[in-house]
């Protein structure tokens, strides 16, 4: 196992880590970065409401045509083409629901070298044969208090954003790792890319890492949304010349069992 040398994220002056593109930006735009990522939130939360709704109505009137067109099979290949189409929808709500940091979580205490192993066959069918996926995991990991399924969620936004940026393939490493400060102990998750540096990146929707021509994708600003809700921090940070680091800092589960008394 291999691991590539990771950026920090940027941490503000009372020691709370705070959302930073880390790609050459003059320090002075992390405070309007973070007033756009707040007005990007509340303006997701409103349209993934409005959005679920609609699609709640396209899906309970798609179902009742299902149930009468056995007879025809060209109309109901029709509805199900709808269905399925509401369905990716409800999805893209999902992740509008992400980003609004506004989602029912059910925090537990989790293992996050266990969580990555879980989702290491999932992390690999999304990315495809063409990117080579490495893990290196610390030894051991302080618990972390968060909602599992989001968190594998996260992994699976990060995938897909590899994915993006990596069209002609490339290596994918994640990496685990533990901060100890004088009063907190944090877990940290790196996952670092090799893709040609081709503009900035950051986890705002407005760049995604993707050619112009390919859209703006959510996936990195999904991520983000549920790592800021769970009380962590992500960061991007990205050399000039070639790859990028996303950095997951989430704070330790009972810190002070592991910290030295004073």
């Amino acid at each position: 196992m291999t691991s590539d040398d990771t950026g920090r994220p940027a941490r503000d002056g009372d020691g709370d880590s705070g959302y930073q593109a880390e790609s050459g930006s003059a320090p002075s735009a992390t405070g309007s970065v973070a007033g756009r990522m707040d007005a990007i939130a509340k303006l997701a939360g409103v349209v993934s409401h409005d959005f679920s709704n609609l699609l709640t109505v396209i899906l309970g009137h798609a179902d009742m045509l299902l149930d009468v067109s056995d007879e025809n099979p060209a109309v109901r290949n029709s509805v199900l083409e709808i269905k399925n189409a509401a369905e990716s929808g409800a999805r893209v709500a999902g992740d509008l629901l992400a980003i609004s940091q506004r989602q029912s979580l059910k925090p537990s205490p989790v293992d996050i070298n266990t969580l990555v192993r879980n989702m290491a066959e999932t992390v690999c069918q999304i990315v495809g044969e063409q990117i080579d996926v490495r893990f290196d995991l610390a030894l051991e990991l302080p618990l972390v208090e968060v909602d599992a399924v989001q968190y594998e969620r996260v992994l699976r936004s990060i995938a897909v954003h590899a994915r993006e940026v990596m069209p002609d393939g490339g290596r994918l490493t994640f990496a685990t790792t533990v901060e100890r400060h004088a009063h907190r102990m944090d877990v940290v998750l790196r996952a670092s890319d090799t893709a040609v540096a081709t503009a900035p990146r950051s986890a705002e929707p407005i760049f995604t890492g993707k050619k112009p021509s390919r859209g703006a994708g959510l996936a990195l600003t999904t991520a983000y949304g549920i790592v800021q809700q769970s009380g962590g921090a992500l960061t991007v940070s990205q050399p000039a010349s070639r790859g990028a680091t996303i950095t997951i800092v989430i704070p330790a589960r009972d810190a002070a069992r592991y910290l030295p008394r004073t």
